[in-house]
């Protein structure tokens, strides 16, 4: 969210706000913390960057602290980045598990929470050991399964003070990630997570398994994919297509070729070269080369439609 429409919604609101960064995240947010105890604020409101929320959310957080003591923080519903998981800890469930059930009271105790929009009373702050945040490595030295990071040290900190954590179920905000759209069955919308993208490095199922659609219901498999050397023209065939060749699966690659267009000659079986269509800009030569085994196939541009996924070549 733009550091400014945030600052801007909370100076309405008669909150003082304070900004900093850095490259130490743990660093940054235990500084301001420190502020809040040293000017003697009643609270302090953690909010990150990449959340979206309401001045309405932070009036409705301030009701439910100051009017539950035993409350030291208070955080809203927020789903994870590029995760279909909750940024919730329940006693008894999974992090980011919970039920509808779990979630019915207004104040549900909590054993971890986040700093996306998070109001802490200030007093609670004292009460917890330095430092307040501190990632740690595994058991073995090392920064990799069993690490702790710096925001989850600081619930566990909280709630061996004896303090409680709450989250506020009816207060819910968005979180802001990248995100991928492709054109899947019959061109509708397809989203993906960036990191699933580059996880799974290519374009989901459904939007593969659209594209060879596509390309199978075709009658004929005219396209070239390969530059022309000593007058020989390459062919992608059905096998190519269905994944079978060397331009299969392992590659990540699905073309979409078009028919045969009428007048060229063809007799649907073909060896003829289909020659590109025409192009209204003379100087994009990237429109007019077909597509090669050796490149990445052209995106709206190149030989007939479109190729999706990834090609084998740099």
């Amino acid at each position: 969210m733009d550091p400014m429409v945030i600052m801007m919604q909370l100076i309405q609101m008669g909150v003082n706000v304070r900004k900093h960064s850095g490259a130490y995240w743990e660093q940054s947010l235990s500084l301001m913390l420190y502020q809040a105890v040293e000017e003697n604020y009643d609270y302090a409101l953690t909010v990150d960057y990449d959340t979206v929320f309401r001045p309405s959310d932070v009036r409705y957080m301030l009701h439910l602290i100051v009017n539950e003591p035993s409350a030291a923080a208070v955080f809203p519903v927020q789903y994870r980045r590029e995760a279909d998981q909750l940024l919730v800890g329940l006693d008894g469930h999974d992090d980011g598990k919970a039920t509808v059930k779990d979630l019915e009271p207004h104040l549900v105790p909590a054993s971890l929470g986040h700093f996306g929009l998070t109001l802490i009373r200030v007093s609670a702050l004292k009460q917890i050991p330095h430092p307040w945040l501190q990632s740690m490595p595994n058991r073995d030295g090392v920064w990799g399964p069993g690490k702790l990071d710096a925001d989850i040290a600081f619930w566990h900190k909280l709630k061996a003070a004896g303090l409680k954590a709450f989250c506020a179920t009816r207060v819910v905000v968005g979180h802001m990630q990248q995100m991928i759209t492709w054109p899947g069955e019959n061109y509708q919308p397809v989203h993906q997570y960036a990191g699933k993208y580059f996880g799974d490095g290519d374009a989901p199922p459904e939007v593969i398994t659209a594209a060879k659609d596509r390309a199978l219901s075709k009658e004929s498999f005219h396209a070239v994919n390969q530059v022309p050397q000593d007058g020989d023209a390459g062919r992608l065939n059905e096998t190519d297509v269905r994944g079978g060749g060397d331009l299969g699966s392992a590659g990540g690659v699905v073309y979409a070729v078009e028919e045969a267009r009428a007048g060229e000659g063809s007799d649907g079986g073909g060896d003829e070269r289909v020659e590109p269509p025409e192009v209204s800009d003379p100087g994009d030569a990237s429109a007019r080369r077909p597509a090669t085994r050796a490149r990445r196939p052209a995106i709206n541009g190149g030989y007939g439609p479109v190729g999706v996924g990834r090609a084998s070549g740099p």
